[in-house]
């Protein structure tokens, strides 16, 4: 019996690999990856009735976009890429700044078609650390800090049937403004981009 709780301890701790959101303090959190259950299309029950709601992003360089949510839709009028990557983040949680070279190497190989935005969530870092963390990550996408990044992530877990307190890091990919798929956790960048190439496919065939 010994044996097989020591076997199943060393199971559960292979699995934790995300945070999940609203630590105590700086405490990293870690929990199950979920990519395995990765959705293609929500559930109509997940579905949000509310009004459109527009949240305003932007960063320490002055850059600003406004991204209105309508129920599992998106717009943001400032950008005209036909897909967009949301990744929300926060600094406590390392496997969420484990993905940032990655999500800026995607950033840098499909400029034309991909807009790639951080949403700092949950997260009261200094200005001027978060710079240092981007510096250092080699960060070249939008990377959002704006006080309505909490109220925005609240609004899109909702619509995605997500608990309050959801796992990070988070990436949800819109396709011409519609959802197309989202990941809990940390998972593989070549997932990220397999789902890009096929994002890039259906946008060819309508």
């Amino acid at each position: 019996m010994h044996k097989i709780a020591v076997l199943l301890l060393l199971v559960s701790l292979l699995g934790l690999v995300g945070c999940e959101d609203k630590p105590d303090e700086d405490t990293l959190t870690a929990s199950e990856n979920t990519t395995e259950i990765l959705t293609k299309q929500r559930n109509q029950e997940h579905k949000s009735t509310q009004e459109p709601a527009t949240f305003s992003l932007h960063n320490t360089h002055s850059q600003e976009y406004n991204l209105t949510v309508y129920d599992e839709d998106i717009e943001i009028k400032e950008h005209n890429a036909p897909i967009v990557l949301l990744h929300f983040f926060a600094t406590w949680c390392q496997p969420c700044v484990a993905e940032m070279p990655y999500l800026n190497d995607l950033q840098k190989k499909y400029r034309k078609e991909l807009f790639v935005a951080g949403i700092l969530t949950h997260d009261s870092i200094q200005e001027a650390a978060l710079q240092t963390i981007i510096a250092k990550n080699g960060v070249r996408y939008f990377v959002s800090n704006a006080a309505q990044n909490d109220a925005l992530a609240a609004r899109l877990t909702r619509t995605l049937g997500l608990p309050e307190n959801f796992t990070i890091p988070l990436i949800v990919i819109y396709v011409e403004g519609r959802y197309f798929t989202h990941y809990e956790g940390n998972i593989p960048v070549e997932m990220i981009e397999y789902d890009i190439e096929q994002a890039k496919k259906q946008l060819k065939a309508r």
